[in-house]
């Protein structure tokens, strides 16, 4: 499975253009157990906003993208033989050279899940449904970073 990572910062300023940016899909699905990193990828931030992140890649985004500022996007591939059931991104944008994450550095503070199954309407619900719509070959995750 494919993942398509946009890293986001909230408000007008973000981490500065060619910072190290550290994106990993995890497997959190065992509580009280460190998670294990099933797919990794390093860039850099550029200075990019999400209309043209979006243009760039030809992937949908999002409505709320646009009132952050994308400051990086990473390609993953998931391996066949993960446990699709507990993946989440977790993203750091590093301001300096430690392994740890240290002060200055922004990193996601949430959990940003990785969907893995297709989305159904509740039977109930008074959306209409899409029957003709393709698939997605790739998943779009948008997480946000914050400075500590």
């Amino acid at each position: 499975m494919d993942v398509h990572v946009l890293v986001t910062a909230a408000g007008p300023d973000g981490p500065e253009a060619g910072t190290p940016v550290v994106v990993e899909i995890r497997d959190t699905s065992r509580m009280d157990v460190a998670s294990t990193t099933v797919s990794a990828a390093r860039t850099t931030v550029g200075d990019v906003d999400a209309s043209v992140a979006t243009a760039e890649t030809g992937r949908y985004v999002g409505e709320d993208v646009p009132e952050r500022l994308t400051v990086a996007a990473a390609d993953l591939t998931v391996p066949d033989d993960a446990d699709l059931r507990g993946l989440t991104v977790w993203a750091r944008v590093a301001t300096s050279d430690h392994e740890h994450i240290t002060s200055g550095d922004w990193i996601t503070v949430q959990s940003y899940p990785v969907q893995t199954y297709p989305v159904q309407a509740h039977p109930a619900s008074s959306s209409p449904s899409l029957p003709d719509a393709p698939a997605p070959s790739a998943e779009t995750v948008v997480v946000e970073v914050v400075r500590v």
